[in-house]
């Protein structure tokens, strides 16, 4: 497997994606996104990306 790979399926991942998330919904309710901008991303030093989707 590789390193991206190996993180994909490790507890660092989920915790980083759940960060992703909360960071999204603050941002949501601070007012601080609206129509399709507002989106998150991370990129990790193994070349994994999390991010979400432009609009919803």
């Amino acid at each position: 497997m590789s390193a991206s790979s190996d993180l994909a399926h490790s507890e660092e991942f989920e915790q980083i994606k759940g960060s992703v998330v909360d960071v999204v919904h603050d941002m949501d309710r601070a007012g601080l996104t609206g129509g399709m901008a507002g989106n998150v991303s991370v990129h990790c030093v193994t070349e994994a990306v999390v991010l979400t989707p432009t609009a919803m």
